[in-house]
């Protein structure tokens, strides 16, 4: 097995592992956010007691006051706790716990395939070993340069294309301004 093939199979083996990593990542995202999508359900039924409240008002229902007021008053409560909870020491770490783990699972990727920590990324294995089978490259350093390269060029063709929009839209506004000079003149030249 030549030094591609074998740069090739270490780079699948890569790709195995961070696709473990960031689906470690996506656990970790949903259970982050699990206590604030239940704090906005909390807001709304908040805001449903209070229109209840401003109803009941007006409608002199004292059912619906005390209703709304229980409701309102509850869900105001429930959702404080929950507050608290998000913030708890428990919440903080777990998510360390996987921060940790994904970044050992990241350290383990790196020994294991022998590239350096940066690289240990779906993408940027996906990329080298696009290059390796198209032979583009043939060892990790021209992979890296390639990368780079591209990634470069990337950038700069976006910055080129964000200031192609400034000038389009500068030149646009020149136009509606040559254009209310022009009529300007005229109004101008027709009152002489």
């Amino acid at each position: 097995m030549n030094n591609v093939e074998n740069l090739k199979e270490r780079l699948l083996t890569g790709l195995d592992i961070t696709k473990d990593i960031e689906s470690l990542d996506h656990e970790r995202y949903s259970k982050s956010n699990r206590v604030f999508y239940l704090n906005n359900a909390l807001s709304i039924v908040i805001l449903i007691g209070t229109l209840i409240l401003i109803f009941s008002y007006r409608s002199h229902s004292a059912y619906l006051l005390l209703s709304g007021a229980i409701l309102t008053f509850v869900a105001g409560l429930a959702s404080i706790i929950i507050l608290r909870v998000k913030f708890n020491k428990k919440e903080k770490e777990i998510l360390n716990y996987y921060d940790e783990e994904i970044y050992a699972m990241r350290q383990n990727c790196s020994n294991e395939i022998q590239v350096p920590l940066d690289y240990c990324e779906t993408y940027i294995l996906e990329k080298f070993y696009y290059y390796l089978e198209n032979l583009l490259a043939d060892t990790l350093s021209d992979c890296a340069k390639l990368y780079f390269q591209e990634e470069n060029t990337e950038r700069m063709v976006a910055s080129h294309s964000a200031m192609a929009s400034e000038i389009a839209a500068g030149t646009k506004e020149m136009e509606k301004m040559q254009k209310s000079i022009k009529k300007n003149t005229r109004v101008l030249k027709d009152r002489l």
